[in-house]
This record gives structure tokens, C-alpha cells and sequence, in this order.
């Protein structure tokens, strides 16, 4: 198995095994036709989404943040397109309601793996014909960064929570809180690491004030309300909400931006 940060380094060693065939799994950067075609069998690639919906980079977090009800793997034999190539094989899978990026990630791995032999056998044997995918329903997820993250609270709260899922463990979702104690300024920035997947209904709030909901922090969004079970502020460990608003009562009332 190679890992290559850079093609280059290793294309003369590939060419060198002479390969009946390739499998490709979690590689980001496009591969040159010439490598593709090297094998016997071509080159496959292990994509965990249902193509031709969500190609490119965050496919894992897509069927999350966008609210799908289902997510799966593909077995695909590749082209010089990015993820175009015509399909083997599909698996589909339930996105759970409390679904992360991190829990549907471990479920696409051990589904990849399981159908990637089975796959590969009838492939081989001639008992699979790949089918074009229909690219007028291709969609693309783009890469994601660390600032995707911030939360904006004048957003649904249904889609904030899905945002929180979608970006868990990484990149992570964040905001800021500032208020004052004992006339000293204090400045967190917080990291949103769960809330309640169920959002609570309009109350008479600001919108990003936060409030006690129970003993819990919850926060007024541009429609609804959530309920924070558990945070993160920098430079400490995650907690959940009724801990930190024991030692940060003075967040009640404020804006989180």
C-alpha cells in the first residue's frame, strides 16, 4: 500500500510493479490518465457517497449538513474526471437523527471495506459491467476550512444543528462570548461540540442571546431555539453546559457572536 503526499514521488515506482489493477481510497488530488489506465483492470476508487451526488472533498459531511435521510458508499472505476468515472457498485445507509461527521465516517469505512472485496471479485470475474454515471445530476461538496465553522445564530436552528453534526470532530463549530464579572472583562471563544437534536420553539430572545433552558445553555437562533449539551472553551477540556454556566453564570443574557 503507498500513501503518497506527492504523485511524483511515486509514479516510477507504480509503473515498476506493473499492477493488473489499482485501488484508490481517500486521495484528494487528481490522478494522470497515463497511471489510471496502467492496469489490466483499470484503476477503482472507494468514495463514500452515492454518486453522482456529492463529488469532491467533504462528502462525509454533506448528507449531514444538508439534512439527507441517507448516505452510502460507491465503488467506482476512475477516469480523469473528479469521481465521474462509471459506477460497480453502491451501498446505501440511514443517516441517524444524532449522525456526526465522525460516527457516519466509521460506518462508510467498514461498509468500503466489506464491499470493496466483494466488488472487486465479481469485477474481475467479469460479472459486473460498470454503468456511466448521469452527470446532469452530479452535485459537488466543497473542501472545507476552519472558519466553515463559525456559527451563525440569526440561521435556522435546525440548521444550525446540523451544522454542529456535519462539522464534528472536524473542523469543528464555533462561537464568542463576551461579559463582564466583577468588572473584569472576560472574552471566550467556544467550541459547540453537541447540542439537542430536537430545537426548542421561538422564545422572547435576542437573537444569539443565550438563556438557561432547564440547566443547560440554550441559545435564541433566527428561528427556534437550541440547547447546548456540550461545549469547549479554548485552551480546556469539553464540558457540558451546566458546568460551565456553574462558573460563568454572567454568560446568561448576553449576545454570542
Amino acid at each position: 500500500m503507498l500513501q503518497p503526499e506527492k504523485l511524483g514521488t511515486i509514479k516510477k515506482e507504480v509503473i515498476a510493479l506493473d499492477p493488473d489493477l489499482i485501488v484508490v481510497v481517500a486521495f484528494s488530488k487528481l490522478i494522470p490518465a497515463d497511471l489510471i489506465d496502467l492496469p489490466k483492470y483499470g484503476s477503482i476508487n472507494v468514495h463514500p457517497s452515492l454518486l453522482p451526488k456529492y463529488r469532491g472533498a467533504s462528502v462525509i459531511n454533506a448528507p449531514i449538513l444538508n439534512g439527507d435521510k441517507e448516505s452510502g458508499v460507491t465503488i467506482m472505476k476512475m477516469d480523469a474526471g473528479l469521481d465521474t468515472g462509471p459506477i460497480l457498485t453502491q451501498n446505501k445507509i440511514v443517516v441517524e437523527q444524532r449522525e456526526t461527521a465522525g460516527s457516519l465516517y466509521e460506518k462508510l469505512s467498514e461498509m468500503s471495506a466489506k464491499l470493496l472485496v466483494s466488488t472487486l471479485k465479481k469485477y474481475i470475474n467479469g460479472e459486473i459491467q460498470p454503468i456511466q454515471q448521469d452527470h446532469n445530476q452530479a452535485t459537488y461538496a466543497k473542501e472545507l476550512k476552519k472558519s466553515d465553522g463559525k456559527i451563525h445564530w440569526g440561521k435556522p436552528a435546525d440548521e444550525i444543528e446540523r451544522l454542529v453534526r456535519g462539522m464534528h470532530p472536524w473542523p469543528g463549530t464555533f462561537t464568542k462570548a463576551s461579559f463582564t464579572r466583577k468588572k473584569q472583562k472576560y472574552d471566550y471563544h467556544l467550541k459547540i461540540t453537541e447540542v439537542d437534536p430536537a430545537p426548542v420553539d421561538a422564545l422572547p430572545f435576542k437573537v444569539g442571546e443565550v438563556f438557561e433552558y432547564g440547566n443547560r445553555m440554550a441559545v435564541q437562533c433566527g428561528d427556534g431555539a437550541l440547547v447546548i449539551n456540550k461545549l469547549q472553551p479554548e485552551g480546556k477540556k469539553e464540558m457540558k453546559s451546566e458546568e460551565f454556566l456553574c462558573g460563568n453564570s454572567e454568560i446568561i443574557g448576553t449576545i454570542l457572536h
